[in-house]
């Protein structure tokens, strides 16, 4: 595996230092070169290895990268740095996991407390803010070298120096029998201006009561997006009718509701689904920045804080911040959850970045009174932060589209 551990040189500007990664996947090296060194990197996996030159300054003056450097940024956020992701039990029984009640759910998220995730052997994508694809666009920028296209400092509108939107999944059909939740909720985050994105599952999202909510949800100005299929994580394992007879399902559900946007149950992702998806939404949600989640080796997840282009030139809107069920992956009390949440997403807004925070509006994760007094005093902190453009997924995304495509003036 290409996985360097880095020394930056005093020259590079002070900000490029401080944001610079431990540790970072390396595309295409290419040993040798003069000049002075500015970058350099030893392997990860061989303790007694020499250091590689990756950056170095010639004579003239020239910046010189002794590595792909687009290729590494898009292998960074096309997740190749990793053999792929590993089925979990829920996805391998013979029945749909969702269908399980609620309460029996809240019992094995407790009794999992602080269990769910490992130790990777590699320690990428890095769990504190250094989101390594960001620091190499950059290091980009700054030397005058290519960077990747699918990845762009985007300028957001307005003057607004970073961006911040909230998205819910609806995993099951509990909201829908529980008006008076969405009503609660939602109220909350109007008050600090916030109008986000509830991704529904189609096979959840039938009958009376369900289209009520969706209405209720479109009539209140916040946004509907497709939550998978079934909510029981196996569709990106399938192939064949099986894969396409899901295609066509999510196709309808987003013509029905004039649907712009996706999020994969479980975030679980292969660049073969993703490609597929891109063919039907205008974007998708289910990579985060870093999860412990599904691999052993490495961690998984884009190594950004910034919307990006993924498989199939789909806009990604990537999980910035944890799930909100991660507190039992963390064994976390709530403020104390909603405090590390409130800080990780100040530094992401330093650096310019996109906040996205996710909720399971269901009893045993965010539709319980402790968990939205965290909620509502996290949303007022953040929407208090100046320069900050609160927006719906679907509106971000299409901004996104045109920065990313759009060539952008020198």
């Amino acid at each position: 595996m290409s996985f360097y551990r880095l020394q930056i040189s005093e020259d590079l500007p002070a900000g490029l230092r401080r944001a610079a990664p431990e540790l970072t996947w390396i595309s295409g090296l290419r040993p040798g070169g003069g000049g002075v060194p500015i970058v350099t990197g030893r392997p990860s996996s061989a303790e007694n290895a020499g250091e590689e030159v990756l950056v170095s300054r010639v004579p003239d003056g020239e910046i010189r990268c002794h590595f792909d450097l687009p290729r590494t940024i898009e292998d960074i956020l096309l997740e190749r740095y990793h053999s792929g992701m590993l089925p979990t039990l829920e996805m391998r029984l013979p029945f749909n996991y969702s269908r399980i009640p609620q309460w029996v759910k809240g019992i094995g998220l407790a009794a999992r407390s602080g269990r769910i995730t490992h130790s990777a052997e590699t320690g990428f994508p890095a769990t504190v803010p250094k989101f390594a694809a960001d620091w190499l666009t950059e290091l980009a920028g700054w030397a005058g070298l290519p960077a990747s296209g699918r990845l762009a400092l985007i300028r957001w509108p307005e003057g607004f120096r970073a961006a911040l939107t909230i998205t819910h999944d609806v995993d099951t059909g509990w909201l829908f029998a529980n008006p008076d939740w969405l009503e609660r909720i939602c109220d909350a985050e109007e008050n600090s201006g916030f109008f986000g994105a509830w991704y529904c599952v189609p096979c959840h999202s039938a009958g009376a009561r369900a289209e009520r909510a969706i209405e209720r949800l479109r009539a209140r100005g916040c946004e509907v997006g497709c939550h998978g299929y079934n909510h029981d994580a196996k569709w990106p394992l399938l192939k064949g009718a099986g894969f396409d007879r899901r295609l066509r399902a999510a196709s309808a559900f987003r013509d029905r509701w004039g649907i712009k946007g996706f999020r994969s149950e479980w975030l679980w992702r292969t660049p073969r689904f993703l490609s597929a998806i891109a063919t039907v939404f205008d974007y998708d949600s289910s990579v985060p920045t870093v999860s412990s989640l599904f691999t052993r080796m490495t961690r998984n997840g884009c190594g950004t804080c910034r919307p990006y282009l993924t498989e199939g030139n789909l806009v990604e809107l990537p999980l910035t911040l944890p799930m909100d069920e991660n507190r039992y992956m963390d064994g976390l009390e709530i403020g104390a959850f909603w405090e590390r949440q409130i800080d990780l997403a100040l530094k992401i807004i330093e650096q310019g970045g996109l906040v996205t925070i996710s909720l399971h509006p269901q009893p045993h994760q965010a539709a319980n009174y402790p968990t939205l007094a965290q909620v509502d005093r996290a949303l007022r902190v953040l929407s208090a932060q100046p320069g900050v453009w609160i927006a719906r997924p679907d509106r971000i995304a299409e901004h996104v589209r045109d920065q990313i495509t759009r060539p952008q003036p020198t």
